[in-house]
């Protein structure tokens, strides 16, 4: 290949891509704004993010809402406020 074929950090490379990539890979919906120049000066700037937003375009993700069942976070609390109840229990009558 040519030069530029040479330079092309592959996707799964880019520090962009590895600073995004809790956004880009997680449970998470991502958009893409790609700010580009139509001046002759930007002209490697612009292709590079070009081929950036052409690469994460590729990535399908599939967000999910995070929740727990209410009657599993609400058990879950009620066994915590039971714990901590113990322990001041605890705590008070070493005191006495």
């Amino acid at each position: 290949g040519s030069r530029a074929d040479a330079s092309y950090v592959p996707f799964r490379n880019s520090k962009l891509t590895y600073i995004l990539s809790e956004s880009l890979g997680g449970n998470s919906k991502t958009i893409m704004i790609a700010a580009v120049s139509p001046a002759a000066s930007n002209l490697d700037e612009t292709l590079g993010t070009m081929r950036f937003a052409q690469s994460v375009k590729k990535i399908k993700t599939k967000a999910a809402k995070n929740q727990e069942a209410v009657g599993e976070k609400v058990e879950s609390l009620m066994e915590e406020v039971q714990r901590l109840k113990e322990k001041l229990d605890t705590h008070q009558e070493g005191e006495e």
